[in-house]
């Protein structure tokens, strides 16, 4: 038995155009959205009210709560910016690795007394911004940031970009805890 027609219908923000096939056995519709989005939607979905809109009305509702409380609009609204690129995925780890005492690598980072710079720890742009002017782009798929002097800190002077040969020369040595 054929889904009665909901072309025409408005449910929210949406307007259906037409069918535009079936999901899982249930009638799809390609729906039109008051901001000129378009998204597909079930029978199901349209007429409970659980898709109301192309995702718009969800972002709004973001930037109102953002609006109410600036610290958390300038916080996320620059998390947003700067977490497309690569280096502020290298950042959060840094930074899990120094800080985060249930992370499984702090033990060897921030359990030894590695910290990450303070004008880094909560300004990823700055950390962002020294990698690009000093150690440039990276140089291979091969390379990541390694620091300089092991024992070091993440900071100035301390970062290049190494392979991993490289970097496994750069390590504390090896203690054999065999009883011989």
């Amino acid at each position: 038995m054929p889904a009665a027609s909901l072309k025409g219908s408005q449910f929210g923000f949406l307007e259906v155009w037409g069918r535009a096939g079936s999901q899982n056995g249930k009638a799809l519709w390609r729906c039109r959205c008051r901001c000129g989005g378009e998204t597909l939607s079930t029978t199901g979905n349209l007429r409970a009210g659980r898709v109301t809109s192309c995702g718009c009305k969800r972002l709004a509702l973001i930037h109102a709560a953002h609006k109410k409380n600036p610290v958390s609009h300038r916080v996320h609204g620059f998390r947003s910016r700067t977490s497309g690129n690569p280096l502020y995925a290298v950042w959060t780890a840094i930074k899990q690795r120094c800080c985060n005492p249930r992370n499984w690598a702090y033990l060897y980072y921030g359990g030894r007394g590695i910290r990450l710079c303070g004008a880094w720890m909560s300004n990823p742009a700055a950390f962002i911004a020294y990698i690009d002017a000093e150690l440039g782009p990276r140089p291979s798929r091969c390379h990541s940031i390694d620091r300089k002097n092991n024992d070091g800190n993440y900071e100035p002077g301390n970062l290049r970009w190494a392979t991993r040969i490289e970097q496994s020369r750069n390590r504390r040595p090896f203690r054999n805890w065999r009883k011989t």
